[in-house]
């Protein structure tokens, strides 16, 4: 598990990467890394393919480098978003707790009570309003 710091640092490096000399600008960033989480994840998707339907091994390697392409858009994302890490982690907890009071079940998947999963994020920006 990567520790607060490692992430912290992370989440520097990425951010400094997009400062003036970067060709991208405001929020044309969310749309850049929103695409970069499609493309990358695509990629993953295409990795997958060919392991299950083409009988080629699974490319390990290929997917971590993969995986680190979307946490490196992912993080861009919600920095410029102006969203904490925690923020995020709190809101889905929140709605998968909802979802699946007793573990995940493709019943629960499924059939959702999107009011009530709603509900219980909101639950979370109230709190996060109140310690900000």
């Amino acid at each position: 598990m990567i520790s607060e710091n490692e992430y912290k640092e992370y989440v520097d490096f990425v951010t400094g990467l997009f400062q003036e000399n970067c060709d991208v600008k405001g929020e044309e960033w969310l749309l850049h890394a929103a695409m970069g989480l499609v493309t990358e994840s695509a990629e993953v998707m295409d990795l997958l393919k060919k392991h299950f339907f083409y009988n080629r091994e699974l490319d390990k390697t290929k997917l971590k480098d993969e995986l680190g392409d979307i946490l490196f858009y992912w993080v861009g994302f919600v920095n410029r978003l102006g969203v904490s890490f925690e923020e995020i982690v709190d809101m889905n907890t929140a709605k998968l707790a909802t979802r699946f009071p007793n573990g995940y079940t493709d019943k629960h998947a499924n059939k959702r009570n999107e009011k009530a999963e709603q509900a219980a994020q909101q639950k979370v920006v109230e709190k996060e309003k109140q310690t900000n």
